[in-house]
């Protein structure tokens, strides 16, 4: 009897095929498919839901010393602030920034108007 690479013998009874060797492979592939299909379904009805942030830094400028400036944006809202190592200082109240489509918008009609 002779053997093939992986040691199992060519005429053996019970030795898998060719045929259902990729059966099984098939089988097994689907299954997989159907796997991935079901915890995507689920995964959609879970929604995950993440608190949206109120607050957040838009840009930070060290001043050194341990000094610095920031541009903080609470809402829809922003300030510019300065602080050191002992405060924190509102230096202003900034106007909502356009948005820019809309100036570009205005340049535009203002050129061809």
């Amino acid at each position: 009897m002779s053997t093939n690479v992986i040691g199992v013998g060519s005429g053996a009874v019970g030795a898998p095929t060719n045929a259902s060797l990729s059966q099984v492979l098939f089988r097994g592939g689907n299954y997989l498919l159907d796997l991935l299909t079901r915890f995507s379904a689920l995964a959609r009805k879970i929604q995950v839901r993440q608190k949206k942030k109120r607050l957040r830094i838009c840009e930070s400028v060290p001043l050194g010393d341990k000094r610095f400036v920031a541009v903080i944006q609470v809402d829809d809202q922003q300030f510019l602030l300065g602080g050191s190592a002992n405060s924190v200082s509102l230096l202003a109240q900034l106007e909502k920034p356009a948005e820019f489509a809309a100036v570009l918008n205005a340049r535009v009609q203002e050129v061809n108007g």
